[in-house]
């Protein structure tokens, strides 16, 4: 690891740790990764912000925003094997510092720690979870992968670095000895819910809800994995546990709107008719999955260094402007018509 000390300091606004919710792992990840390389990072528990209104008497959102700091970082969970120190600092002081970053994924409404500085984290298309969403001016905001399609408003910059943070367990998801026997079929719904079933649901294996343990061993023991979700690396994993990968197409979107770089879909075919390709590329998917790992301590490396940069001065007065939002938080509550776009890990 690469290990510089700097001065701006990170939060990375987080729900508890799941290690079963893709979303979740990369945020912790994130905030592991920037203590790692050196910079200072600390998570602040997630609450919801969209509760306080600007009509609100502050006595009353002040008692609110005391009493979420409290009772969620108590019961707060974390990954003892990840550097995720909690914020324990007063929260309110957050919003009149210069030198902190704020990130927030995209699905959090508004700047709920009032911070001058975000990082707004596209996990997924703007929208796609929430059907809305709501950003303050002077966010620069980052994709986690080329394929999401941020929301074009002009008082938000689009960082052309895209932030991918991966650890594949590939112990875990081992494949078997050649020759081990395989048979039937596994499948999984999550963000995939209301569309058609075109398999044969019948002895099929439904892995949503279970540990990855369990689907790992799942993994390891049938021909072929189903994904209705197209975008969940439960697709890939399967891939490395050697099964064929098939991702159930969403209605009207093309195999370029999926994934627009061919080389991102090694491995996982987009539709049964899609599964020659796949076995084929089966090897590469493997490879840009190393290689994503490699290149995330670097992503991460530059993500922190934009920042430091920008404060310091060397890019626009975006943050400057940003102090001078009122201590309530301005945006736009957008309704969102969302395209696809790679998800989270899992």
């Amino acid at each position: 690891m690469i290990r510089s000390k700097k001065s701006v300091e990170f939060i990375v606004f987080a729900p508890p740790y799941n290690p079963n919710i893709g979303g979740f792992v990369v945020l912790h990840q994130l905030c592991h990764f920037l203590n790692e390389i050196g910079r200072t990072c600390h998570l602040v528990p997630w609450f919801s912000s969209a509760e306080i209104s600007p009509i609100d008497d502050v006595a009353v959102a002040s008692r609110v925003f005391e009493q979420r700091e409290s009772i969620r970082r108590d019961s707060y969970r974390v990954n003892p094997d990840l550097n995720t120190p909690l914020y324990r600092r007063p929260w309110r002081g957050i919003a009149k510092r210069n030198d902190v970053v704020v990130v927030y994924p995209e699905v959090v409404f508004g700047n709920p720690l009032r911070a001058r500085n975000v990082a707004r984290w596209l996990l997924h298309n703007p929208g796609f979870h929430t059907k809305h969403c709501y950003y303050v001016p002077g966010e620069v905001h980052f994709r986690y992968s080329d394929a999401y399609k941020p929301l074009p408003l002009p008082w938000i910059e689009v960082s052309d670095l895209i932030l991918t943070v991966l650890r594949t367990p590939w112990e875990q998801y081992k494949e078997p000895p050649v020759g081990s026997p395989r048979e039937g079929t596994a499948y999984i719904i999550r963000k995939g819910a209301g569309k058609p079933l075109v398999h044969d649901v019948n002895d099929s294996i439904q892995i949503d809800g279970m540990s990855h343990a369990e689907i790992s061993d799942v993994f390891r023991q049938v021909k072929t994995f189903i994904s209705y979700d197209t975008y969940t690396l439960f697709s890939a994993l399967a891939v490395v546990a050697g099964a064929d990968s098939v991702v159930i197409p969403d209605a009207g979107v093309s195999v370029d709107e999926w994934t627009p770089d061919p080389e991102k879909r090694a491995g996982i075919a987009y539709g049964f008719d899609d599964l020659e390709r796949a076995r084929a590329t089966r090897n590469q998917l493997l490879v840009n999955m190393k290689s994503t790992e490699r290149e995330t301590e670097n992503m991460v490396k530059m993500f922190a260094d934009y920042w430091e940069t920008r404060i310091s001065g060397a890019h626009s007065n975006a943050s400057a402007e940003l102090s001078t939002i009122p201590d309530w938080s301005l945006g736009a509550n957008l309704t969102s018509n969302p395209s696809s776009g790679q998800s989270t890990p899992t």
